[in-house]
């Protein structure tokens, strides 16, 4: 398998589905509540990954300048089952909050 999973959280609820249309047709994005979106890349490895969550990232501060973004990347090839790659991404999350890794990306480079 390669593509890889983002995962949005904003303390704020905002809608980011017009940033998501910056995204390409073969991907799809995921409104998991107001405040937490996802999106699954296709066929993205980890530069790929890392590179179309940096374009959103970018789409988001200038349509929400000031508002607080945490961004968390995974990517299928370095993970041996899909539940273990989600469940690392929420970690990831988890981990871009509790340290106030505001409107930088995180990926599970920086939780080992």
């Amino acid at each position: 398998f390669n593509y890889s999973v983002a995962i949005f959280y904003s303390p704020t609820a905002i809608d980011m589905s017009d940033i998501f249309l910056h995204a390409r047709s073969s991907d799809t994005s995921i409104c998991l509540d107001d405040f937490t979106n996802a999106i699954v890349l296709d066929g993205a490895n980890d530069e790929k990954g890392m590179k179309a969550v940096e374009n959103i990232q970018e789409c988001f501060e200038e349509e929400h300048f000031g508002e607080i973004l945490y961004l968390g990347v995974v990517t299928a090839s370095n993970y041996d089952s899909h539940s273990r790659m989600i469940e690392e991404l929420f970690d990831i999350i988890n981990y871009a909050i509790s340290n106030k890794r505001e409107n930088m990306i995180v990926d599970f480079v920086q939780l080992h």
